[in-house]
């Protein structure tokens, strides 16, 4: 995107494509829950269980939703912005349109015209 021009399909595509992806990470998160809950289930120890346990709720857990998160902000601002950026070109358009049809008024020539 450069110069207030942007080919929407190919960015929009891009986006949708990266929105797909960010929602596989966020249906991910019940899988890794599952899988850190067995994992501290099947420690003889109770402490190493504790701390995988631990591990999930205040690492593993937030860090996806923090990404999945963020991710989804990015995909949502960055398809406002490609709408902000062809409405801007769409608007320069027709205004560029509609100025082929104004005819300006000529500067005053000759001597009456200088100071």
């Amino acid at each position: 995107m450069t110069n207030w021009h942007v080919d929407e399909e190919p960015a929009r595509s891009t986006v949708r494509t990266a929105t797909s992806e960010i929602d596989e990470i966020a249906e991910f998160a019940p899988t890794m829950t599952t899988r850190f809950e067995t994992a501290a289930t099947a420690c003889d120890h109770l402490e190493i269980g504790s701390a995988i346990d631990d591990l999930l709720q205040q690492v593993a857990d937030p860090l996806l939703q923090s990404v999945a998160g963020s991710g989804s902000n990015i995909c949502s601002s960055t398809s406002e912005l490609i709408n902000a950026i062809v409405n801007a070109d769409l608007t320069m358009a027709a205004d560029a349109e509609a100025d082929i049809y104004t005819i300006p008024e000529a500067p005053a020539a000759g001597p009456q015209a200088e100071g």
